[in-house]
């Protein structure tokens, strides 16, 4: 019992702060400076699942559109879960008893 809530606690963790991590990764970005009245920044890491474009042909508070790319997201979420649930793993894997399999007549 006491193996299953920590387990069920160390998943919860590792999804909370897969969550966090996809959501920080916004803050990384990418710019593409081959394009000259505008700029398209794509943040999130390993994925964009933002794409931000600014144009400057306004005046001075120049106005970003922002487009989100929810299935980008949703495998940003999926890999940062399992990267971080990778530790866990292996210890569960390695401390698993061995199991042996005997045939009775």
């Amino acid at each position: 019992m006491k193996t299953e809530v920590l387990l069920l606690i160390v998943i919860s963790s590792c999804l909370a702060i897969s969550l966090v991590t996809t959501l920080v990764s916004y803050y990384v970005y990418y710019n593409v400076p081959n394009i000259l009245d505008a700029a398209i920044i794509y943040r999130g890491w390993p994925l964009s699942w933002v794409v931000e474009s600014v144009s400057y042909w306004s005046p001075p508070p120049y106005q970003s559109v922002f487009q989100f790319q929810p299935i980008n997201f949703s495998l940003d979420f999926v890999f940062w879960t399992v990267v971080f649930q990778l530790p866990s793993i292996i210890v569960i894997l390695l401390r698993k008893p061995s199991f042996k399999f005997t045939m009775s007549k």
